[in-house]
């Protein structure tokens, strides 16, 4: 996730360093071997920018615990382990939408983790403790093409959500790390829903490999299968330059080479393309859910 911050949280320091994501893991590691000891866990892991150390200071720490019961007991203690992180890292490393579940609930398939994000979740990227999770997570056996339409349906209504939240402060910087990382994101899970239904084979990729996505989404979506009357790619670009853009002031802020008013500035002109992002997700679902129809 490419985290958005506000002028006040820079200002405050409120954005990791390499040592907070080195002190996270080490906490994470320890803690869920504990757990495992005492028979609270079967094990955990670490995945994402984090695990393969690409991190940034945008990226949060995308974590897995697995319970041995889902009582309250053995979810208590694995949500410890991250107020921990929280507290130890002074609240700079965010683990953001943690998955702490028992093993007999991700065993069942009856979730919704579909076939392609426990790709990354059983894949060669991960840091594991205990007893490896891939062993106990099954997919749900949705069709890739209804993965696709879901995912497409949840972005569009979340971005929306931000956009016209009754909190604007709340809804101002959600919508603005919702847009930026869309583009890699939609990419990404139309690469992988198309490539498994064989409706538009693509070469092998790493989830967390951002260069690379981008690049194979920028093939998709300027591709000849899609429909002319779509010019996905055109925004697909200009969300991938804004997302590196933010990147860029964002450390020109930290350094002090820009002020605040600057800074907001930058964040009011990227918050004012939102409608037209929305509408890029329309068009997405539109142009690339009738390839499925037609295999």
């Amino acid at each position: 996730m490419g985290r958005v911050f506000s002028a006040e949280q820079i200002q405050r320091g409120m954005y990791p360093s390499l040592d907070d994501f080195a002190i996270a893991k080490q906490i994470f590691a320890g803690s869920v071997a504990a757990g495992v000891e005492l028979g609270l866990f079967y094990g955990g892991e670490i995945y994402g920018s984090v695990a393969v150390g690409t991190q940034t200071v945008r990226s949060d720490m995308d974590v897995l615990i697995l319970l041995t019961s889902g009582g309250g007991q053995w979810r208590s203690a694995a949500l410890r382990i991250l107020k921990t992180i929280d507290r130890m890292t002074d609240g700079r490393v965010l683990v953001d939408s943690p998955l702490v579940e028992p093993a007999s609930f991700t065993l069942s398939g009856d979730h919704e983790l579909d076939q392609f994000f426990i790709e990354t979740l059983i894949g060669p990227d991960r840091i594991t403790v205990g007893r490896d999770p891939a062993r106990y997570i099954l997919a749900n056996g949705a069709l890739p093409r209804d993965v696709l339409y879901s995912y497409i349906i949840q972005k569009n209504r979340r971005l929306r959500d931000a956009y016209n939240s009754p909190d604007s402060d709340i809804g101002y910087y959600n919508g603005l790390q919702r847009q930026l990382e869309l583009p890699v994101a939609m990419a990404r899970k139309a690469l992988q829903a198309l490539g498994a239904a064989g409706v538009y084979p693509t070469e092998k990729f790493s989830a967390v490999n951002k260069p690379a996505v981008i690049e194979l989404g920028r093939k998709l979506f300027s591709s000849r299968e899609l429909s002319s009357e779509y010019n996905l790619v055109e925004t697909f670009d200009k969300l991938v330059k804004m997302d590196e853009y933010y990147s860029f002031v964002l450390d020109e802020f930290i350094k002090g080479r820009i002020d605040i008013p600057e800074y907001n500035k930058s964040l009011t002109e990227m918050h004012a393309y939102l409608p037209t992002t929305i509408q890029w997700i329309k068009a997405v679902q539109a142009a690339i859910i009738p390839l499925f129809e037609s295999k």
